[in-house]
């Protein structure tokens, strides 16, 4: 799985803000409530921060990524100057204790799990280091320090932050990255349809145009050769023309394997037809379409999105049917209603509920192997675009429920 990558100016960026929010506090506790503190210390720490992010702003340039590796030595170095200012200013006694949340929750949203293991370990112990600091919290006289078993409830308060929501942060990143790689390979696959339906489209009005101009030169090239039998020449310019209506009929050829379309809208039965010849030769199985509606009868717009995404799902029922593979049509005055069932084994029941959803496959793992478990995910990614929605159910088998809007259809007008 991917990871994104840290921008180095934000990191940059958020460590100016840190480090002039703890000079602020630390000037308004120490000068205008006259609270004692380190402050020698606490100087020497925050110049250390200046200097260091000082040379990182002038060393990289504004748009550069950090590594991963880099990053989390960034970020333990940033855990590691708040624990330092959090213990000389009363460890657990002090209530900025919670923004040692924020470098783990940085970790958590970009780097990978084991990276970010460390800083999460890091952080734990940070907390008992705050937990066995000598200095009081800055307060009035001598300082503040809270009973033992306050500031043990404050430490176990902290670690439990830090492992929730760095888990939870986590788990929702890595869900963030699979649904984008999967939105990724949805529009790859809705980007080669169309690239298909051009290329086809092209493909057949060049062979159309450039028919007839080949064969007048080979008749009149014909004609001159019973003249001049031995003029090379027009030999050449024969055989050229023959070369020429062979690319032509192996260009239609590649074309046709691919199987794409050459209608824009066709009457519902015929375009479910027209899609179903995409579905590989097999004697064993076969295909019924059944209208249940009276006429008349729709037209379904043969864009490449319901192309692709009713392709996908037929081609599943497909692979999983034992023997056929059943597409029952109706409509009202709101939707088309395409139900497509086969007598297969049906969807797995521990998966039923998350069908639809990217890397879901009821497939063994040594099929899961060559299957990413996109598919219906395509499907229903690509029938949304155009307002479809999908139901998954077992009934004698798997059946897949296809809802298409009124927008989708338009009555024939003959």
């Amino acid at each position: 799985m991917n990871f994104s990558a840290i921008p180095i100016q934000l990191l940059i960026s958020l460590r100016w803000i840190a480090v002039a929010g703890q000079l602020v506090t630390i000037l308004v506790v120490y000068y205008s409530l006259g609270f004692t503190m380190p402050i020698k210390s606490l100087a020497i720490v925050l110049l250390l921060s200046l200097l260091i992010n000082g040379l990182f702003s002038l060393v990289r340039a504004k748009g550069n990524l950090i590594p991963e590796g880099q990053a989390a030595a960034y970020l333990l170095y940033d855990l590691g100057q708040l624990t330092t200012v959090l213990y000389l200013t009363g460890g657990l006694n002090n209530p900025f204790g919670v923004l040692l949340l924020a470098p783990v929750v940085v970790a958590a949203g970009f780097l990978p799990p084991k990276k970010s293991l460390i800083l999460y370990l890091s952080a734990l112990g940070a907390i008992g280091v705050l937990a066995v600091s000598p200095y009081p919290l800055p307060w009035e006289t001598h300082g503040l320090e809270l009973p033992l078993a306050l500031k043990l409830s404050i430490g176990i308060a902290l670690s439990t932050a830090i492992v929730f929501i760095a888990l939870y942060i986590e788990r929702v990143a890595q869900e963030g990255r699979r649904l984008s790689e999967a939105l990724h390979a949805s529009n790859l696959a809705l980007a080669r349809e169309q690239r298909l339906a051009s290329l086809g489209a092209l493909a057949a009005a060049a062979a159309h145009e450039l028919g007839s101009p080949l064969t007048t030169i080979s008749l009149i090239t014909q004609d001159l050769l019973e003249e001049t039998p031995h003029h090379l020449d027009l030999q050449l310019i024969g055989d050229q023309v023959k070369h020429c209506r062979q690319i032509l009929v192996e260009l239609a050829q590649n074309f046709a394997g691919e199987k794409t379309l050459p209608y824009d809208a066709l009457p519902v039965k015929a375009a479910l037809q027209l899609i179903a010849t995409r579905l590989p030769e097999n004697e064993e199985k076969h295909l019924v379409i059944n209208v249940s509606s009276p006429p008349p009868e729709p037209i379904l717009q043969l864009t490449p999105e319901l192309v692709h995404g009713l392709n996908n799902i037929l081609q599943n029922g497909w692979q999983f049917a034992q023997s056929s593979l059943s597409i029952e049509v109706n409509w009202d005055e709101r939707a088309i209603h395409i139900i497509i069932a086969d007598n297969g084994p049906g969807y797995p029941e521990s998966i039923l509920g998350r069908l639809g959803e990217p890397y879901v496959s009821g497939r063994s793992s040594a099929e899961a192997r060559y299957h990413l478990g996109l598919g219906l995910f395509i499907a229903q990614a690509l029938l949304a675009k155009i307002g479809g929605t999908l139901y998954f159910k077992n009934q004698n088998g798997a059946r897949c429920e296809i809802q298409l809007p009124i927008e989708v259809r338009k009555n024939l007008d003959v």
